[in-house]
């Protein structure tokens, strides 16, 4: 539910929760959308729960080749749906500024 700001202006303020890489809001229903970090959450990892897959690594720079397409691959697929979602969410001339 939003709120008004101010008593003078149409200025109103909300926020949403819940997985970024899909629609969380009506089409063509916000001017302006602010992410500060949900560009890099994912919703699971392309191997699930098996850390057997990841042979030692604690982090991504150190990941084998195999597990590192896998984990870039679902990247840039929730990447395209966070953008896709939120572009079918704003108002004609609306603005997104997605920060990491």
């Amino acid at each position: 539910e939003a709120a008004k700001l101010d008593d003078g202006e149409n200025s109103w303020a909300s926020a949403k929760a819940g997985f970024a890489a899909k629609r969380i809001t009506d089409t063509e229903s916000v001017h302006f959308v602010m992410s500060l970090s949900t560009l890099h959450w994912m919703q699971q990892l392309p191997w699930g729960t098996d850390q057997a897959q990841l042979g030692g690594a604690i982090s991504c720079v150190t990941l084998q080749p195999s597990p590192m397409a896998k984990l870039r691959a679902l990247a840039d697929e929730e990447l395209q749906g966070f953008f896709s979602s939120r572009m079918a969410e704003l108002r004609t001339g609306g603005q997104v500024v997605a920060t990491l």
